[in-house]
């Protein structure tokens, strides 16, 4: 994919960004959907909630908000939530923000050891 390309990939998601829902582009609504998205419950994720979650971070282009959520979820007391949580990680740093890696490298330690206790278990 060359510059021109990605660039024009983002100018067109800036212009749907204006479209969505205040749910989605509201702190309060993106907190809710990874409430939602990342829970206890044996049921999959719903993509919408996913969705909401990826579209968060091109808002406010990283991925501090979620980091900040994600870090008080109890993880290493609860095999679902981790798992639930990794699949969250994945999704958004495969499709979030381009600044989502950057932001996520120092939280690379705590993904460590969740992956560790899961592995344990």
């Amino acid at each position: 994919m060359t510059r021109h390309n990605i660039s024009k990939q983002y100018y067109k998601l800036d212009i749907h960004l204006h479209y969505l829902p205040q749910c989605i582009t509201s702190s309060v609504g993106r907190s809710q959907a990874l409430q939602k998205a990342i829970n206890g419950q044996e049921t999959p994720i719903k993509q919408k909630h996913v969705r909401s979650a990826i579209i968060g971070t091109f808002h406010t282009q990283s991925a501090k908000t979620f980091w900040a959520y994600a870090l008080r979820l109890p993880a290493m007391d609860d095999r679902i939530v981790a798992w639930k949580l990794c699949h969250v990680v994945h999704k958004i740093l495969r499709e979030g923000h381009p600044l989502c890696l950057v932001d996520s490298q120092r939280h690379r330690k705590d993904l460590d050891e969740i992956g560790e206790a899961m592995g344990s278990s």
